[in-house]
Parts: structure tokens; sequence; C-alpha cells
């Protein structure tokens, strides 16, 4: 009883929930993609009608995606399949079993304006998965919008499954473990630079997986939902938000870099991946940094983690991405590791299994998880008020 009351207490406690004026409501779909899987999983959050939805909430962290979060992440602490075992039953007990802050299949409210609700997408770090970072997209929902997460299909993700039957469509590939063995046998000569070809083309992907999600999320809402077929619910086609962590980072600053139809106003990067020198670069190529930022581009943002691995590789490319974009507003997080700008360490450093997860990870001197979070939440939204939420007044 005792557990149970402390689960329940860490479970309602775990992940902040949303602040803004609407409620939230979130579904799960697979939406086509012209990639070799055909399609890539999303969870789309958006503001919701009161009444009306649900009580049921999703999973932070299933059985399926937490074994996959142990093969990736505790392999080299007690190899592949004792991490994935281990994970697999401990892991959604670890989380407390806390769930995703939105309502599933709950009622859509209409959006206040004929161009519909302003649309963010959000890409993942490498062994993310769909909802390590729901925190961002369910608080941007909530103050009016709809919000894209989704799940790679590139080998990055720790597992990516079909939304809607949960079948596999690709599990993540270790570099060290996986592609340097598998480039040393096809005889590949240059190890190093093969494998800054594999990041490009990962990060290519995803760029495409972004505006599949895009080009599909007012079809997949209507599909789900029962949204009027052909309502534009979601201002998918102009002033997009994207925003990612880790390698999420770099691919969301490839769909700036590369949008020949100016499609994107916002650019939010977590502590990017962005790492190498000149014609080193990856997994964010020398050529996108070469690309002049779209006209019409309005706000750049980054956060940067003193504490981060990446720190010592990344910091010159962060530094010189932010001077492309005028007016671009560093956050810096002096006292934050690498996933300060993610749920996973506010929900495992919070959950019952918390020992376990701090002994494994050490935190060392690092600012408290759910303060880092609050933070970076509060300032997500801060620079997302410059005319990007349909104000207050608004009407169709």
């Amino acid at each position: 009883a005792e557990l149970a009351r402390k689960i329940a207490s860490d479970r309602a406690m775990a992940l902040p929930e949303p602040t803004g004026p609407h409620a939230v409501g979130v579904i799960e779909v697979d939406i086509p993609a012209e990639t070799s899987v055909g399609v890539v999983p999303a969870v789309i959050f958006y503001p919701a009608a009161e009444p009306g939805g649900t009580t049921k909430q999703l999973p932070w962290l299933d059985k399926a995606h937490a074994a996959a979060l142990g093969r990736s992440q505790l392999a080299g602490l007690f190899g592949t399949f004792l991490g994935g075992k281990l994970m697999g039953v401990l892991g959604p007990s670890a989380t407390g079993y806390v769930t995703v802050r939105a309502s599933v299949n709950a009622r859509p409210l209409a959006p206040p304006i004929e161009d519909g609700w302003p649309t963010a997408v959000f890409s993942h770090s490498l062994t993310g998965w769909r909802h390590i970072n729901s925190s961002y997209v369910a608080e941007i929902a909530s103050h009016g919008a709809v919000a894209i997460h989704l799940e790679h299909c590139d080998r990055t993700a720790s597992l990516a499954a079909a939304a809607e039957d949960g079948r596999t469509l690709a599990t993540f590939v270790d570099w060290h473990k996986q592609k340097v063995p598998e480039l040393k046998k096809a005889g590949v000569d240059d190890v190093v630079a093969s494998g800054r070809a594999w990041r490009h083309g990962q990060c290519a992907q995803r760029r495409v997986e972004v505006l599949a999600a895009l080009n599909g999320v007012n079809e997949a809402m209507s599909r789900k939902l029962g949204v009027e077929a052909g309502l534009k619910f979601a201002r998918a086609d102009a002033d997009v938000a994207v925003l990612g962590q880790s390698f999420g980072g770099a691919s969301a600053a490839s769909c700036v870099l590369n949008d020949h139809d100016h499609r994107f106003s916002h650019c939010f990067l977590y502590d990017p991946w962005l790492d190498g020198s000149g014609d080193t670069r990856f997994p964010l190529p020398q050529t996108d940094y070469d690309r002049p930022v779209p006209t019409g581009f309005k706000r750049f943002v980054i956060w940067r983690n003193g504490r981060s691995m990446l720190w010592d590789s990344c910091k010159d490319n962060w530094d010189a991405l932010a001077a492309k974009f005028p007016g671009a507003i560093v956050h810096d997080f002096p006292d934050s590791g690498h996933f300060a700008q993610t749920d996973a360490n506010v929900v495992f450093e919070n959950g019952p299994l918390a020992f376990i997860y701090k002994a494994i990870k050490g935190t060392g001197n690092e600012v408290d998880a759910k303060t880092a979070l609050a933070q970076s939440l509060e300032q997500t939204i801060a620079a997302l008020q410059d005319g990007w939420f349909p104000s207050a007044t608004a009407a169709r």
C-alpha cells in the first residue's frame, strides 16, 4: 500500500501540467512519408474543447519502448540483451507509470481563425522516442496550437513502432557496436567519412519525415477525430515552429536552412548535436551551414547546457549557427546536462526507482531537473509569444 501511494504521488507530480488556457487532446497516428518505411509515427497534441474527450492518457514509456531504451542506453553496463530485459521489466515502474499530459481522442476545439491553429513539430534525440519531449508539445498546444512529436524511422530512435498497430518500423543502430563493424565487414576504406555520410543521410530522412508530418496532419486529424474533411485545422504550410533536442536540433536547423517554400518561421534547438568542423561537420552537413537564412524567418533560439557531453565538441558550431540568424536568442544552462530539456530527468529522478537512475547517470552538481525543465518551457512559450499564437480576440 505504501509503494502504491508513492507511485500514485510520483505519477501525479513527475510531469508538469500544461499551463495554457486550453485543455489538450492527443492522438497517435502513422502519417505517409516518402521513405523506405513508408510512414512516420506521430503524436499530435491539439487544443481540446470542454466538455468532451476522454480521461484516457498515454503511457509516457510503455514496455516495448522501455526494453528498446534499455538495449540502447544500458548496453555498456549490462550488455544489449540484459539491458533490454531489465528496462522492459523495470522501466515503466521506474517512471511511476507516468502518463502524457493530454486526453486521448478529446474533442478538438475549432480554431479561432480560418487559417487554422499554428503548428509546431518536434524532432527527438538519438535513442529518443515519441514521448521523450511530451512536456513541450503539450505546453505549446495548451496555449493554442497543434504540436506534433515524431518518432523517426532513420534508426536513431530507441524504437520506431507503428502508432496504429504496434509493428516495429525501425530499431536503433549503435555507431560503435553495429555500424562500424558493418562498414569494416563491407571493406569500406574510410570508416569515419562513411559514418559522417550516414549521419548526413539520417538528417536528410528526418527532414523528409518532418515535412511529411506537416503535409499529413490535417488528414490524420480528420481520419482519427472526425474533423471536417478539408477543414484547415492546423496551419501547417506557413509560420511553422520546428523544435529539436540533440540530433533533433540538427534536424530542425536543417529544415529551416533547406526551407525553399518559406514554411518555417521559428527554430528552437535544445543542446543540439552539431559536431565536427568545415567539411567534417555532422550530422548537419557543411552545405547546410553555408545556406542563407530564408526570407521571412522570424526567430532562432538555442539552449546550451554547460555540463553536456556535447559542450567541448559542439560549442563552436552552436555559436556559428546562432551568428547566422539575426536576433538569435541564446539561453545558457551552465549547471545542466545534455537531457535537461527533455522529460527524462524529471520522470526518472522522481520515480520510485530514482536511486537506481541517479546511480547510473550521476547528477553531480547539476541544477534540479524540475527547475531546468520549467525554465526552458517558460522560455519556449515566451519566444512564441511574438504573434505566433492566435490572439485572445481572434475570431473566425
